[in-house]
């Protein structure tokens, strides 16, 4: 299926559906993840007034609060969020310190960054 983002944007959307005796596996996980970054990507899109390491803080941290807020209803599951939030959420909590200091003086870019909790990595 084709959308078009209100900026003129165009962007496929895949929707994997799961039947009896198919396994979606590992496409099914990728197509999770390229779907989500497209969103997240034309998310940033939105917000052109953010400099470019801040634009892919947000991306990132965003996907991150996505997976911190699913629920892990079985092994595999748990597994698959476990991943995500490793490739996404580490390290976030010390860019986000960064990335406040850098831009104290900004405070368009200090607002976005005030939406993001300071502490989610486990200590």
């Amino acid at each position: 299926m084709h959308q078009s983002h209100p900026d003129g944007v165009r962007f496929n959307i895949t929707i994997a559906r799961r039947s009896r005796g198919n396994d979606m596996g590992q496409l099914g996980t990728k197509s999770l993840f390229a779907i989500l970054l497209g969103l997240a990507s034309l998310a940033a899109l939105g917000d052109q007034t953010l400099p470019p390491d801040v634009a892919r803080f947000v991306q990132r941290r965003d996907l991150c609060d996505h997976f911190r807020g699913e629920e892990p209803y079985d092994a595999e599951r748990r597994e698959f969020l476990n991943k995500s939030m490793r490739e996404f959420c580490i390290g976030t909590d010390a860019e986000l310190a960064t990335l406040k200091r850098k831009y104290k003086d900004k405070s368009d870019v200090m607002a976005k960054l005030a939406e993001y909790e300071a502490a989610i990595e486990p200590r």
